[in-house]
């Protein structure tokens, strides 16, 4: 699976913000996130966004198809909940802007491809 992202904007933008995606649904991906000890653990984490700046001060959060690795499934989900959640870079505090509100209105847009 690859993904692209496009967020509106968010006016209190500073400028280390780094927005980390979880992406929870019906398949397991096998995505794997290292750990302090000598296994690695299934993670649900499957990329960061960044930061685009326009005129006056408008920034949006985005990312395209080939900014993240690829995300590989044992079995290819069929249905079911899709759960999004966006962290700040310390991986488990929700993202909130600078005025404590929710990341702005977005799009995600999941691809599936077969290797077969």
């Amino acid at each position: 699976m690859s993904w692209s992202y496009l967020g509106k904007n968010n006016g209190d933008f500073v400028a280390n913000d780094c927005p980390q995606v979880f992406l929870t649904i019906a398949s397991v991906p096998s995505v794997y996130q290292a750990t302090g000890v000598d296994a690695s653990i299934i993670s649900t984490y499957i990329g960061s966004l960044r930061s685009q700046t326009h005129a006056g001060g408008q920034v949006n959060f985005y990312c395209n198809a080939y900014d993240n690795p690829e995300i590989f499934f044992n079995a290819p989900p069929c249905n079911g909940v899709i759960r999004v959640q966006i962290f700040r870079d310390n991986f488990t505090t929700p993202f909130t802007t600078l005025a404590a509100s929710n990341i702005a209105d977005y799009v995600i847009v999941l691809s599936f491809h077969s290797l077969e």
